[in-house]
């Protein structure tokens, strides 16, 4: 596929650098200790997720 310049530049820089955009993520919670531990103890796992989830353009849908 040939592309446009600008197209193609905006792929070659979204290859390179693993993303495409911003992810924004809301977390309402009363008990911010609590919450920021559970971030701690499920980093691990969060991250990688997350990563999943960008990298294959998943749409969240409340």
């Amino acid at each position: 596929m040939v592309l446009p310049r600008a197209q193609a530049d905006a792929v070659r820089a979204m290859a390179s650098n693993g993303t495409g955009g911003n992810i924004t993520i809301h977390v309402s919670t009363l008990d911010t200790k609590g919450f920021e531990s559970w971030l701690h103890t499920n980093a691990h796992t969060l991250a990688p997720a997350l990563r999943k989830l960008a990298r294959n353009a998943v749409p969240v849908v409340r």
